[in-house]
């Protein structure tokens, strides 16, 4: 199972961090390249593009800091469009339950599911 870690900040960084103790290598992008390198040391792929680090990933997990940056992320910055049909993306930002249904239904018509998971 191939999984990217999208957001590594104050809580971001301890969750990929545990997926790269369980063995996952997840691949990893930080809008600020130097806080997702730590991770490289344990097994991430810390890639420069969000395209890079969400391709054919099966499940995608994303950890920003609110609805605004999710949104920009998802759709403005091209996350949504570089998923793979079939694929899982877990929202575990802290965002409005209206913003979570709205992504969730852009991504249900992209053939993504989406679980809002903060």
């Amino acid at each position: 199972m191939r999984i990217a870690f999208i957001g590594i900040g104050l809580m971001g960084l301890p969750m990929a961090k545990r997926l790269c103790e369980a063995g996952l290598q997840p691949h990893v992008w930080n809008r600020t390249r130097a806080k997702a390198e730590p991770l490289a040391a344990l097994g991430a792929q810390v890639h420069d593009t969000l395209a890079e680090a969400v391709h054919q990933a099966d499940v995608v997990v994303t950890m920003l800091e609110d609805g605004k940056v999710v949104e920009s992320v998802l759709f403005a910055d091209g996350l949504a469009q570089a998923l793979q049909s079939g694929s899982l993306l877990i929202d575990m930002s802290s965002i409005q339950p209206a913003q979570a249904r709205s992504h969730g239904q852009q991504l249900a018509a992209l053939g993504v599911g989406y679980l809002d998971a903060p």
